[in-house]
């Protein structure tokens, strides 16, 4: 439509998210409304970009479903993975959480995180979450991890 002729050019490189697609997509051209497009960031390469689109709208529909706000209070278990680190992202920038922690391995997954924005990065291999965020009184806990039974002890009372 008119739309994408204004915002796209050819040779442009993007991704899509495809609405109504159940397993994806794969061919060489598909019809899609421009809603469904972005641009490819040149610093990333295709794979990586076929990556964002779903667990980019996971993050962010389990953080504005949980009820993150400007100011909110946020721990994302799981940083360093392809949820996780969009989830970060998402919920300091878009979202405007003041403050947003999380957990994951030395090395890699915590540079990951430092590169998303996590305030607070526990080493999981040698740090109980549950101890030593016990009392923190998180506003929203983001179970990436299957953990959500343990998340009692760090939620807002209320």
């Amino acid at each position: 439509g008119e739309e994408a002729s204004t915002s796209y050019s050819v040779g442009d490189e993007i991704f899509v998210r495809l609405a109504g697609m159940k397993y994806g997509a794969m061919a060489e051209y598909v019809v899609c409304t421009n809603a469904e497009i972005a641009k490819k960031p040149s610093n990333i390469s295709f794979s990586e970009a076929a990556s964002i689109p779903l667990a980019g709208l996971t993050s962010l529909q389990a953080l504005r479903r949980g009820g993150v706000t400007e100011g909110s209070k946020v721990f994302i278990p799981g940083g360093g993975g392809g949820v996780g680190s969009l989830a970060i992202q998402i919920a300091k920038k878009m979202l405007k959480a003041s403050y947003v922690c999380t957990t994951a391995s030395p090395g890699v997954g915590t540079d990951i995180c430092k590169k998303a924005g996590a305030d607070r990065i526990i080493d999981y291999r040698s740090e109980n979450f549950e101890e030593v965020l016990a009392g923190e009184n998180f506003d929203v806990c983001f179970d990436t991890m299957n953990q959500a039974a343990q998340f009692g002890r760090l939620l807002n009372k209320g």
